[in-house]
């Protein structure tokens, strides 16, 4: 067995991969995305079943790879004796193109830019729609394709994970853990029996919250939001801790704690009484909108929730 040496590789999503498994050249090699925070995360290294080097990756800044035998020196021809595909942080590098693939988009290391247009507009928080990472690769990764992140967030001890700051919205707070792995594993069989993302959600849902009465069942979908929605946008600069409405328990409190102070259009108005506007009011409607379409999904039913009458709302300058 061969095994993969790491600058750490984040968990961008609930569902992102944490370990891999391929065949090459009659080797298996284990991919291990774990470890202390580094500038960059990429796979810098495949080690023997007895640990010993056999092969080291070096990378530019944008990730253009250099294959280095076990002393470090480059390879000539530049053609890995392992055939691994994983590499520049975490994702799969195509030798033959000379490109990286980032899931919904193909990358240059050479240039430092994505070949087609982030799929998901200015919401990627890039003026660009072809520039990588806003051009600061040593800071921010993108793991999807379509939005940059802080790999170190999570390294940060005061912050709570996301399922955690929003697990007092749970009817038992205590059992956030078996029905979020209930949850996780279900999405994971069925997207494994070929269904798609939506898909798998919607049947997961019913499964998960089959049988349960309306307050639970609204509780539960409420909490499913707020912690996939925290997960995409806490990484990002104007999210910062995923929560800029201020429903989330503080993170000086054990989880499970509803917030101390009133929150701006509680999601809970009989827990938690609404407030005044949040500081960052348009990023609360923005988080807000995505919570609403992520419950429509669970619950099959259309998202009432209107993004520009929220920001309407907002105080303006």
């Amino acid at each position: 067995m061969q095994r993969m040496v790491t600058a750490p590789i984040p968990l961008y999503s609930p569902n992102d991969i944490t370990r891999a498994q391929s065949r090459a050249g009659g080797w298996i090699a284990s991919f291990d995305f774990d470890g202390p925070p580094t500038s960059t995360p990429a796979v810098t290294a495949m080690t023997t079943s007895t640990g010993a080097i056999a092969e080291r990756y070096a990378y530019t800044a944008y990730g253009q790879p250099t294959i280095l035998n076990a002393s470090g020196t480059p390879l000539s021809p530049q053609t890995s004796t392992l055939n691994s595909r994983y590499s520049y942080t975490g994702r799969e590098w195509d030798a033959t193109l000379g490109l990286h693939h980032f899931r919904a988009r193909w990358m240059s290391p050479m240039t430092g830019r994505f070949l087609g247009r982030d799929p998901i507009g200015y919401e990627g928080e890039d003026n660009d729609l072809y520039e990588y990472v806003g051009s600061n690769s040593l800071v921010f990764v993108d793991s999807l394709g379509n939005l940059r992140v802080r790999p170190d967030y999570d390294d940060e001890p005061h912050h709570h994970p996301c399922g955690l700051k929003f697990s007092w919205m749970l009817p038992d707070p205590s059992k956030i853990q078996p029905v979020d792995t209930k949850f996780g594993e279900c999405v994971a069989r069925k997207i494994t029996q070929g269904k798609s993302l939506k898909d798998a959600l919607k049947l997961c849902a019913e499964e998960v919250l089959k049988g349960l009465v309306k307050k639970p069942k609204d509780q539960l979908l409420t909490w499913y939001g707020y912690a996939y929605c925290c997960e995409v946008y806490k990484y990002t600069d104007k999210f910062d801790d995923g929560d800029p409405c201020g429903h989330a328990t503080p993170n000086s409190l054990p989880p499970g704690t509803p917030p101390q102070g009133p929150c701006w259009k509680s999601p809970f108005p009989d827990k938690v009484p609404n407030g005044p506007w949040p500081i960052h009011c348009f990023e609360c409607c923005e988080l807000r909108a995505c919570v609403g379409g992520i419950m429509g999904v669970l619950g099959n039913k259309p998202n009432p929730f209107s993004e520009v009458e929220c920001k309407a709302e907002c105080p303006h300058p």
